[in-house]
């Protein structure tokens, strides 16, 4: 029956068209629930009877909006739904069982049967967050150079994209409803508040790991040369502007990661001109910010000065769980289960702490080898050096402060993490299988394969 239809969008300015009336009806959605259920119906289409790579980044731009994607303010998210089906789908067509996710899964069940704790969201959601990494890598490792820049190139439109759905916040579009007014914090009797962008999430936090990334994602385009840059240059300067509305401690320290990355890739190209140039740009927008918006250095100013040191309270609840943990030897070992009630009635904030509380040293263990697993079935024998590593790094360091097992995000990042880290070798310098039979004709040939300075798509 699957392969009666073929709803496949092939073409960039269809898909363009697509992901543009799907904002709309999402959008439209948060006054009248018929539009996201319409928005839920065409993507599911696309993802059950697309023939392309389509879906997937179908499903990495809509990651984005997931908050507000759905059929009530507190009903779970259409994304979840399709996110399964998607599983489903590769499931179908691979018939291939991810056995160290199975183990995984086996293992939280028990622990939850155990302590008699059951959390049927948290567990789907767990769940389909690990198997989705597992079956999106064996996806995208069958892509060609242009897939995988058109799959950064989507996250990087998606966080735009939802970045300026936040403003349409109203009576009309009641955003906030799905995921409350925009945080504001005040400074004393007199020393006035500011008020927290954080795009389509709650905290500003979870939403500048997204600006971080893309990023990332945009310096690593803009090194390839494949993609045009002013596209780059005006991504990057749009998620510094969103960035900096976010008055997050957080984004300024982790925005040295991409900077540092561009500074390398500059080097690497020798262009040092848009060096010089860029930097000298990004001290003017900064003049800019502050001339326009003479409270963001106070505002900045009285944050740092808020909470336990640079971490915000954070500190606090950390070793309130990790001293809980360490008296309590069972769950340290095999934790509290996914079902288990937060101590102090306090979010976690870092991931792995969560998974120490939650899962224990051998539940994180499993865990770890389900992630990594898939992403060794995935790797390429390509080289990769620091700008290929910048987006594993910015998860890890970010994810710290964060709690992220259950999240939308999770999938989508680590499976975007893997992709960069083992699929471009950034070095310009790829190693091109030569067929056997031409052997001969080539002396200086070793092992069938030759090197090449040009790019080359990926053979299928």
């Amino acid at each position: 029956m699957l392969k009666e239809y073929d709803f496949s969008i092939k073409g960039t300015k269809g898909r363009v068209i697509l992901l543009g009336l799907l904002t709309v009806l999402i959008l439209f959605g948060t006054h009248t629930k018929l539009f996201s259920l319409a928005a839920f119906v065409i993507s599911s289409l696309i993802v059950i009877y697309d023939k392309t790579h389509f879906r997937l980044m179908l499903i990495t731009y809509l990651m984005l909006m997931a908050h507000i994607f759905k059929i009530s303010s507190s009903g779970m998210s259409y994304f979840t739904f399709l996110m399964f089906i998607y599983i489903g789908l590769k499931l179908y067509e691979e018939k291939t069982i991810l056995w160290t996710v199975v183990l995984f899964i086996i293992y939280v069940l028990t622990v939850q049967f155990i302590n008699m704790g059951f959390e049927i969201t948290d567990d789907l959601k767990l769940f389909g967050n690990v198997l989705f990494i597992g079956y999106a890598l064996s996806e995208t490792k069958s892509y060609s150079e242009h897939d995988k820049e058109a799959l950064c190139v989507t996250h990087i439109s998606a966080v735009l994209a939802s970045s300026v759905m936040r403003f349409f916040d109203s009576p009309f579009f009641k955003i906030s409803d799905y995921t409350a007014p925009l945080n504001t914090e005040s400074f004393g009797s007199n020393g006035g508040s500011i008020v927290r962008f954080s795009g389509l999430y709650q905290d500003p936090n979870y939403y500048t790991v997204n600006l971080i990334m893309a990023l990332c994602l945009i310096v690593i385009l803009y090194y390839r040369g494949r993609v045009p840059i002013l596209f780059c240059a005006g991504s990057a300067a749009a998620i510094l502007y969103f960035g900096t509305l976010t008055y997050s401690k957080s984004f300024l320290l982790m925005l040295l990661l991409p900077l540092s990355v561009f500074v390398f890739a500059n080097h690497r190209i020798g262009r040092y001109d848009i060096q010089v140039i860029s930097l000298a740009l990004i001290f003017a927008a900064g003049a800019l910010i502050l001339m326009t918006n003479p409270d963001f250095l106070t505002g900045m100013q009285k944050r740092m000065e808020t909470g336990t040191s640079a971490t915000s309270g954070r500190s606090d609840i950390w070793l309130g769980y990790l001293d809980y943990i360490y008296h309590h030897p069972n769950i340290a070992l095999f934790g509290a289960g996914i079902g288990a009630e937060l101590l102090f009635d306090r979010a976690i904030h870092n991931v792995y702490i969560e998974i120490l509380y939650h899962l224990g040293l051998v539940g994180g263990f499993l865990l770890i080898v389900a992630i990594v697993n898939s992403g060794l079935r995935y790797r390429k024998a390509i080289r990769s050096h620091y700008m290929n590593f910048s987006v594993i790094l910015g998860i890890l360091i970010t994810y710290f402060f964060l709690s992220q097992l259950h999240d939308y995000e999770f999938p989508i990042h680590f499976t975007l993490a893997f992709m960069v880290l083992n699929q471009w070798d950034l070095s310009r310098s790829f190693e091109t299988e030569v067929p056997q039979i031409c052997a001969p004709l080539i002396p200086e040939l070793s092992n069938g394969k030759v090197k090449t300075l040009i790019p080359t798509e990926n053979k299928k």
